[in-house]
């Protein structure tokens, strides 16, 4: 990740005096490792959760379990579940997070790996989904995949903060 997105984020977190947590699934922790590279990272990042298996979406992040059940938790609902339950976990301002599939699934619906990113943000008195994407991993490789989610969620958290 480019070193001036990651200022220009730490900036704007730290004017606005916001937080964020992640909660991540295909992504396995590349966003929360992008988020503490910068340095004073703790001044504006609480923290995170890496959540594979549909247990823990629904125990920790409170993911609706009939829905996540039936779509093998892939799905743009899961994941704003996931963005909005990180972000009350966490206290935090914003929230995000990733679910999907970093190889070719044997998930009929799809037949390359896709992801599910959302930001979710609860900040000034306005709370709602402020970022939303479908990411298409073609033929990418299972870390080619993840490091691209990673990098949209970043670049969406950045396009949020540029707004405010």
């Amino acid at each position: 990740m480019k070193l001036e997105i990651m200022q220009r984020i730490k900036a704007k977190m730290l004017a606005h005096k916001m937080k964020v947590s992640v909660a991540e699934s295909l992504t396995s922790g590349n966003i929360q490792s992008i988020l503490g590279s910068i340095s004073g990272s703790s001044d504006f990042y609480e923290g995170g959760i890496t959540a594979y298996q549909k247990e823990q979406k629904v125990e920790h992040l409170k993911v609706d379990e009939p829905h996540a059940e039936e779509v093998n938790c892939v799905s743009p609902q899961v994941a704003r579940e996931m963005a909005q339950g990180v972000c009350e976990m966490f206290s935090t301002h914003i929230g995000i997070a990733t679910t999907g599939y970093a190889e070719t699934p044997s998930d009929p619906r799809f037949n390359a790996p896709i992801a599910y990113v959302a930001i979710y943000a609860d900040y000034n008195g306005a709370a709602g989904f402020v970022y939303e994407d479908v990411i298409c991993g073609g033929d990418l490789n299972r870390t080619e995949m993840q490091k691209k989610v990673a990098r949209k969620a970043i670049e969406g958290l950045d396009a949020y903060l540029e707004k405010l």
